[in-house]
């Protein structure tokens, strides 16, 4: 199983990334959303909701058929609620729990 992880911030995302690598979970990073929409092949994605609200529908609209986590610093509903309504399954409070992800990766698999 891929896991894809689209965070803008590389320390971050690389921080996750190697993490899940040790649980056995390969892994993709991509700092830009345009790109990971274009380029990922993943199971599962970890969408930070730092990006536009165009971007986060397109992606999801996309990609709705798969596994999408939301990263989230701060709830509202733009960060939340819609990228749930187009078919965001859970979110994940940042800074991530690797336990509580891999729970989660397994049961939205």
């Amino acid at each position: 199983m891929i896991i894809t992880i689209i965070e803008k911030e590389i320390l971050l995302a690389n921080d996750i990334s190697d993490k899940l690598k040790k649980l056995g979970y390969e892994t993709e990073v991509f700092d830009c959303i345009t790109k990971a929409t274009d380029l990922s092949v993943g199971d599962v994605f970890l969408l930070s909701t730092v990006f536009s609200m165009s971007s986060t529908e397109m992606f999801i609209e996309k990609f709705q058929h798969k596994s999408i986590l939301l990263l989230v610093s701060h709830k509202s509903n733009e960060t939340l609620t819609k990228p749930i309504e187009l078919g965001a399954k859970d979110y994940m409070m940042k800074p991530v729990s690797i336990d509580i992800l891999s729970k989660k990766i397994e049961h939205y698999q």
